[in-house]
């Protein structure tokens, strides 16, 4: 496929899309560090802007692979998007807002293609205290890079640390985690 042909398919929406949406409800995702998730009250417009921040829950407000519950979800074929509406464990709700580009494969089933930055299951290699520790936002050394960004998101900047090794930088410098050669966690830093 060429580029333009490439282009004009990740733009077309997807028309089977919107039968396949209500397969998803009663589905569980779980959140990690790199999810975002907005307010139930969030409009279209605030949700599609370039700076949707101000239409996101706080980062305390997301738990951590908790059950996240589906209970609705709906194609915008307009802009080629879809919203989930999300119940917590609390009862509190939020919703998730994916923009498509149709590039997934015919082998990525649905939910995941449609909650990019969530988990549809926990990981089964996390042991309890890793498990723990993600849930608090807090790093433990052994911790894989991956588990790193479950806990604290996507760094910010890497930088090289020496011996292989490399330096993570999370919250605007604040927090430094500190991988070896092997991208395991060896040691962090957290500034005031």
């Amino acid at each position: 496929c060429c580029p333009r042909c490439r282009l004009r398919h990740e733009s077309m929406p997807d028309t089977h899309l919107e039968a396949k949406l209500p397969s998803l409800i009663g589905q569980k995702i779980y959140a990690v560090g790199f999810s975002r998730l907005y307010k139930p009250t969030s409009t279209i417009e605030e949700l599609s802007s370039i700076d949707n921040r101000l239409a996101e829950l706080s980062f305390i407000e997301v738990p951590l692979l908790e059950p996240l519950t589906i209970l609705k979800a709906k194609y915008l074929p307009e802009i080629n998007a879809v919203i989930i509406k999300i119940a917590f464990t609390t009862g509190s709700e939020g919703i998730i807002y994916t923009k498509l580009d149709n590039s997934g494969t015919s082998t990525e089933d649905l939910l995941s293609r449609v909650a990019q930055f969530f988990l549809t299951s926990i990981p089964k290699d996390l042991t309890p205290k890793q498990l723990d520790a993600i849930k608090r936002r807090s790093v433990l050394r052994g911790m894989t890079k991956e588990m790193v960004n479950y806990s604290l998101g996507f760094e910010e900047s890497t930088n090289d640390w020496g011996r292989g090794g490399i330096q993570l930088l999370f919250y605007h410098g604040k927090v430094m985690v500190y991988l070896d050669s092997s991208e395991k966690v060896v040691d962090w830093q957290v500034l005031d």
